[in-house]
């Protein structure tokens, strides 16, 4: 059997069915919380003051999870490396779990400890795909066609739970605790199956996932259950080293390189899609939710997200099968189309959606539509996701050939950037309006425009 095939599918059905749930849930998260203070205040002889105290925000928790998910990169690949891809993904899924448990009684103390605790197995699990997925392939050809598998499989996660909120909130103005635990039961249960899946992995529960058993080589003598890659002198000196010692070594690495100048071009592109993540995968959505003048604004919420998927599941495919046709494309070219794309739907949004949306609900408009406009919501949506697909084209392929001997560093860098951009923006998600939000992201895309143009033009010829 070609258990490097089965490993693929099944780490893209255990990713699929677990971010289905935390893709939901964070991106209804604020939107949640404030509906379920909404049907207390309804409900309760409580005053508000007792209610904010009894249940936590949704933005926050968010907030919380991406800062110590920045944090956290630092030692997710000595995890890793102490306890093996396949023990380590399944502890990091169980954070997942616990994480959508939570929204069956969400506390601030249960809400914002869950969050910590998930920052962490996020960047683990994580850490671990990437490097799975890498052991999966035998060569450049073969890890294209398993990271097209994956990414296509794990990209489906946004539109099941989305596409559930759409049908199951019909006509609902607010959702209530009945609607809210029935959702997030169900997204225990799909969360809980992908965790179980990723013992399913053929690979040692607990150790280096290199190492395949004599058993496996017997059954198959062509294909082995993981591809060892050749070790070097760096290898074996790493293994020598102590957890510490690669935590800290680690650190190192890392904020040397945030001191070089093609780092510190790179930066802004790195903040730029942090912060461009908290706005899609949460901002905006809540915004549209809110928005009540909007027809049927509360299960447009599962709609929108849906679209944001098909975005990135369309940018994804041109990516992966269209990549011959992309290549011929420069980086510059391609970021500057996605930020222009993006500064359109900004556009959009200012029209169509109004300013404190983001923060409760309204019954105001938009600068332009008198009443929101429902396929304007959804085009945004879409160009959303199709321009951050293309945002993180541009990002891997730069890092990948800008540090192909420190890939490993720089790749913690960016996502310590990134998630530390989107804990930024979670956090002043609710004490700014929508269009500060917009403004930032403008002003920080324009700064990335200039400082990416001269780090292509820094480098020697080099097709990025």
């Amino acid at each position: 059997m070609n258990w490097q095939l089965f490993n693929v599918i099944f780490l893209g059905l255990a990713f699929m069915l677990l971010f289905t749930a935390f893709q939901t849930a964070s991106m209804s998260a604020k939107f949640i919380t404030d509906s379920i203070k909404r049907d207390l205040n309804m409900t309760t002889n409580l005053t508000q003051g007792e209610i904010d105290e009894s249940i936590g925000d949704g933005y926050i928790s968010i907030s919380v999870v991406y800062a110590v998910f920045a944090l956290s990169n630092f030692f997710s690949s000595a995890i890793v490396k102490l306890f093996g891809h396949k023990a380590a993904m399944f502890v990091s899924a169980l954070a997942y779990l616990l994480y959508i448990v939570m929204y069956l009684n969400p506390t601030p103390l249960f809400m914002y400890t869950s969050s910590a605790i998930l920052g962490i197995g996020a960047a683990v699990i994580w850490t671990a795909q990437g490097n799975f997925l890498h052991l999966q392939s035998t060569d450049e050809d073969s890890m294209s066609k398993n990271t097209g598998i994956f990414w296509c499989m794990f990209q489906c996660s946004l539109l099941i739970g989305t596409l559930y909120i759409y049908f199951a909130w019909e006509g609902v103005k607010y959702v209530d605790t009945h609607m809210k635990n029935l959702l997030f039961t169900g997204l225990s249960i799909l969360a809980g199956i992908g965790t179980g899946i990723f013992l399913l992995l053929k690979a040692p529960f607990c150790g280096a996932a290199e190492a395949a058993t004599a058993e496996n080589e017997k059954d198959n003598e062509t294909d082995v259950e993981l591809i060892e890659p050749v070790k070097t002198k760096a290898d074996d000196n790493s293994e020598n080293e102590s957890a510490i010692e690669m935590i800290v070594n680690s650190i190192v690495e890392s904020f040397k390189l945030l001191a070089t100048r093609k780092m510190l071009l790179l930066a802004p592109l790195f903040v730029y899609s942090g912060f461009s993540l908290s706005f899609f995968s949460g901002i905006y959505v809540t915004s549209v939710g809110n928005t009540n003048q909007m027809p049927e604004h509360t299960r447009m919420l599962g709609l929108v997200g849906a679209f944001i998927g098909l975005g990135q599941v369309f940018g994804g495919g041109i990516f992966v099968f269209g990549s011959k046709l992309v290549e011929k494309v420069s980086r510059i070219m391609l970021l500057n189309g996605a930020l222009f794309l993006h500064l359109i739907s900004f556009a959009i949004v200012i029209m169509n959606i109004p300013a404190d949306a983001n923060i409760e609900a309204t019954d105001n408009v938009g600068v332009f539509f008198e009443v929101p406009n429902r396929t304007l919501a959804l085009a945004v949506a879409v160009m959303l996701g199709l321009g951050d697909a293309a945002i993180n084209n541009v990002i891997y392929s730069t890092v990948s050939t800008a540090w192909k001997d420190e890939s490993a560093s720089a790749f913690a860098l960016m996502k310590c950037l990134q998630s530390s951009a989107a804990a930024i923006s979670f956090g002043i998600a609710a004490l700014i309006s929508l269009w500060w939000h917009i403004s930032i992201l403008v002003v920080i895309g324009t700064v990335t425009c200039v400082t990416f143009i001269s780090l292509r033009r820094s480098l020697v010829q080099a097709p990025i």
